[in-house]
């Protein structure tokens, strides 16, 4: 191999490294925005809405949900998150009800992840992120489990962070659980400690 042919080794090996990392860094910004959605469906804080969208968002970002697009307003995001979380059954655009319950708990997680990482524009990066997504939570005060097929887009501009630029999400299908004691699991048993057999059989003596 003569140093030309060398040369040309190394500079795929760089490129195939920084693919790489930036695969990973797009995985990490996905787990940072799953907390980001949980929180924001918990606490129904316009503050916390508002702030995710403006900071983890690209100017022009969207949700594109299988009921609708959100976005790329800002604010518009914001309201229709909100009702949302603060009554899931109500019809898009329809104010939430008043005596909705609404998300008491959520759980985004993401599963068969899939990124493949592409030049955007003149220096920027653009990312494909899919995977098959799964949300146990309290809805309008039952346990149910969301499933969904994820299909979003990121961006990052060059020197900055990644943003999300599409919420994608398709095939929006809901599970029920009709007894849903087990959302109690927790509290009755600590703070996710680990089971005993004794501890155990003293919890299931409690139903």
């Amino acid at each position: 191999m003569d140093n030309d042919e060398l040369v040309s080794v190394v500079k795929e090996l760089q490129t195939q490294v920084r693919t790489l990392s930036e695969i990973q860094n797009v995985k990490d910004f996905m787990a940072v925005w799953a907390l980001k959605l949980d929180l924001i469906e918990f606490l129904k804080d316009e503050s916390q809405a508002r702030l995710t969208v403006n900071s983890f968002m690209t100017a022009t970002g969207t949700f594109d949900m299988p009921f609708g697009v959100w976005g790329p307003d800002k604010e518009a995001i914001v309201k229709s998150f909100l009702a949302f979380a603060k009554d899931p059954d109500a019809e898009p655009g329809k104010e939430p009800s008043v005596e909705a319950l609404g998300i008491g708990w959520a759980v985004h997680l993401y599963f068969h992840q899939t990124v493949r990482v592409t030049p955007w524009g003149d220096t920027g990066l653009e990312a494909s992120f899919k995977a098959r997504e799964l949300v146990p939570l309290l809805w309008n005060g039952k346990a149910k489990w969301l499933l969904l097929d994820n299909d979003s887009v990121l961006r990052k501009e060059k020197g900055g962070d990644w943003l999300m630029h599409r919420y994608g999400l398709k095939a929006f299908n809901l599970l029920s659980n009709e007894d849903a004691k087990w959302a109690a699991l927790q509290g009755r048993a600590g703070n996710n400690e680990m089971f005993e057999i004794e501890k155990l059989e003293k919890f299931a003596s409690a139903f």
